[in-house]
């Protein structure tokens, strides 16, 4: 008997994703007969097939440590470790991924949730849980147990990758996978933005098939990743490599105190309600006559294209707004263009939405970011911008 499969394929927005899958078996090496798809019976039946075959879930190994794991926010479904210690959060979902209680926007903010609560996680609290789940595992007789040899996560590790790694490497990264037996174009391009807003996020279909002339025949599982990124993203960091959250924060939190009255905030957290970890995080005012479209951008990548950047950005990306007047508002922050310019930024008379008012640095190398006084600098022009920003359009 031979299997072989028919994959079709799609150009999407500059990449390569699948569309449904035709799966034959040659009877007797002759006559291809199709496979048909059989879903699942439930999602708990497809969790205890993929904790038990964890090879499905992604095209590089991965060991389990935890399986309906609580936390903060939830319980999520699958927890793992990758290779170079970054925990994997896996989330489920029989049938495809928009439907039944996971709606397209839960089925990608759930996990997030989950890797927000993991993020500050230590090695001991990860060996916590391998320690509870390997209780489990003996106790419930799961199957899929293999790599769980010794008494610690560290044990487990180096077992089952034949290597180490030191207890202050593990979690730098939290990754999140969506599983499902099929992911929806639009699960599928939330998701492509998502990862290239900075999360580590992917997508895999798992399904299965069985020969459509023989209901007793033994089925065929095939998993496809339909969302992902380099890998490189999520190695551990080196010596000169430099993280958003950690840079975006430290500058934010020096210039908050300038404009904590003016944009009406109590935190930080309340003007980036979608955290720092983004190459290009937008602060939201949350004065009541500031307009919701106009944005206050900071930009760090001092190794990817050599500069810092912050700009007034005109937006209404990711906003439920019915009407943008850009003309209007870009309109008001050329009128102020003179108290921009005193404050030494530069007013494009040109663009309508991005890099309207901004200020730029060359910088060499992450040491040039992460030099004190350099922050400081930062953190007191991007006060000025803010400042600037809401002088111009909340009438004081």
């Amino acid at each position: 008997m031979e299997i072989f499969s028919i994959l079709g394929q799609q150009s999407y927005i500059g990449e390569w994703w699948t569309l449904p899958m035709r799966t034959f078996e040659l009877v007797r090496g002759e006559k291809p007969v199709e496979r048909e798809v059989e879903p699942f019976q439930s999602e708990g039946k497809l969790e205890e097939l993929l904790h038990s075959v964890p090879s499905l879930l992604l095209e590089e190994d991965v060991l389990i440590i935890g399986r309906q794991v609580g936390v903060d926010t939830g319980t999520l479904d699958l927890l793992g470790i990758d290779k170079y210690g970054n925990v994997v959060v896996f989330e489920l979902k029989k049938g495809d991924s928009g439907s039944g209680s996971a709606s397209e926007g839960s089925i990608l903010s759930q996990p997030q949730e989950y890797a927000q609560a993991l993020h500050w996680l230590t090695y001991e609290d990860l060996d916590d849980i391998f320690t509870e789940y390997s209780t489990e595992v003996g106790a419930k007789d799961w199957p899929g147990s293999d790599g769980l040899d010794g008494d610690s996560l560290l044990d487990a590790f180096e077992s089952h990758f034949r290597t180490t790694l030191p207890q202050e490497t593990f979690n730098q990264n939290q990754r999140m996978v969506i599983v499902a037996e099929e992911i929806t174009d639009r699960t599928a391009a939330n998701a492509r933005y998502l990862r290239d807003e900075g999360l580590h996020l992917q997508c895999v279909e798992v399904q299965r098939f069985r020969l459509s002339t023989d209901a007793d025949s033994s089925p065929v599982l095939v998993a496809s990743t339909v969302v992902d990124y380099d890998e490189k993203r999520v190695q551990p960091r080196e010596e000169d490599a430099i993280t958003y959250p950690e840079i975006n924060e430290a500058i934010v939190s020096r210039a908050f105190p300038a404009f904590k009255d003016v944009t009406h905030a109590t935190s930080p957290e309340e003007l980036f309600p979608g955290g720092f970890d983004h190459r290009e995080p937008r602060m939201h005012s949350q004065h009541p006559e500031h307009p919701d479209a106009v944005r206050y951008a900071l930009r760090v990548k001092p190794l990817e294209e050599g500069h810092v950047r912050l700009s007034i950005d005109v937006t209404s990306r990711g906003l439920e707004l019915e009407e943008v007047d850009k003309t209007a508002l870009t309109g008001r922050i050329r009128d102020a263009t003179d108290c921009f310019e005193q404050r030494g930024f530069h007013v494009d008379q040109s663009r309508n939405t991005y890099r309207i008012v901004t200020a730029h640095w060359d910088v060499d190398s992450v040491a040039d970011v992460r030099d004190e006084a350099f922050l400081d600098e930062v953190a007191g022009r991007y006060a000025d911008l803010v400042t600037i920003g809401h002088e111009t359009f909340v009438d004081t």
